[in-house]
């Protein structure tokens, strides 16, 4: 699966749509990945489901 640069893909949409700032894009970034974090932790799985 190809990686992308999270940062390079945000200005790919900033030049598109900016309604939305960019802090707002990292604010719900860390919450999907706090999301995660608790629910890889609380089902005990050891690698991605996806």
């Amino acid at each position: 699966m190809q990686q992308f640069d999270y940062d390079e893909v945000l200005d790919l949409i900033l030049a598109k749509d900016d309604r939305y700032l960019r802090e707002a894009y990292h604010f719900v970034r860390e919450g999907l990945d706090y999301t995660q974090h608790k629910m890889t932790r609380m089902s005990g799985a050891t690698q991605s489901q996806h």
